[in-house]
């Protein structure tokens, strides 16, 4: 891809020499899933693949709100600046997921946050114009749409809940039951049970719901003693859901009177 797509010259993604392989890794993605074949085919076919490299912009705030993208591997954030040149995460998005799906909808012509590569990031896009095109003509397309922007609704008001929670292991653990319960076996909505949940970087993990780094690193050791969850380096393993669920949902907690939050 050209880096005037993005309007920007910070953006430095790789074009790929082809698709067939990206394909099939889009074949699983939250968008592809329940559509028919032949739909699948044609959104594939008027796509396009890029990867882009640790801190590569998808887009820029102020930009041209022109694409909708879907993360084949690795993971991007979405983030705005506020009136003091704070950096905010908005979202972080991982693979088989959706980004800046919305504008399908909403009809804005510009970009109001950034999205950035947390690292490799392999993507595949599409044309505004042309996902929302294709909705007219294909209704299941459009049903598919709505279920999905449906579901990060109910995400973004999960995580909202999660972070009035008052206390810090409370909140990590109702964060890891949260990731768990959106960690879903390829080709199947049955929720996924004993597999690795990748929060890293934890910096950001913390930020999503609102506490600490260090808060956050020292709750993961306090549920690990437990032996609720194994972890390293970011890659959770649940051990115990049930206690994971009570622990989230009591008063007070056990780990202790900290709330160094933000």
């Amino acid at each position: 891809m050209d880096n005037s797509l993005y309007n920007t010259n910070n953006t430095t993604n790789m074009p790929l020499a082809g698709k067939s392989g990206y394909c099939a890794q889009l074949k699983f993605s939250s968008l592809m899933q329940g559509l028919p074949d032949d739909l699948q085919q044609k959104l594939a076919a008027k796509g396009e693949a890029a990867e882009f490299r640790k801190n590569d912009a998808l887009f820029l705030d102020g930009t041209a709100a022109d694409h909708v993208f879907c993360v084949l591997d690795g993971k991007v954030k979405e983030y705005y600046t506020n009136n003091a040149g704070e950096e905010c995460l908005r979202r972080i998005i991982t693979r088989g997921h959706m980004v800046s799906l919305h504008h399908v909808f909403s009809g804005d012509t510009i970009y109001t946050y950034s999205c950035q590569a947390l690292g490799l990031a392999s993507c595949y896009f599409w044309k505004t114009e042309t996902i929302r095109t294709m909705m007219q003509q294909e209704p299941e397309l459009t049903m598919k749409v709505a279920q999905l922007l449906s579901g990060y609704m109910e995400e973004s008001c999960r995580l909202h809940c999660i972070c009035r929670k008052p206390q810090a292991c409370a909140r990590v653990a109702a964060y890891l039951l949260s990731k768990n319960n959106d960690k879903k076996e390829h080709g199947s909505g049955k929720r996924s049970r004993n597999m690795a949940i990748d929060i890293s970087p934890l910096s950001l993990a913390a930020r999503d719901i609102c506490l600490a780094r260090e808060t956050f690193s020292r709750s993961l050791s306090r549920i690990q003693e437990m032996g609720y969850i194994r972890q390293n380096n970011g890659i959770i393993h649940l051990l115990n859901t049930d206690g994971l669920m009570e622990l989230s949902g009591i008063q007070a907690c056990t780990c202790g009177p900290e709330k160094e939050f933000f």
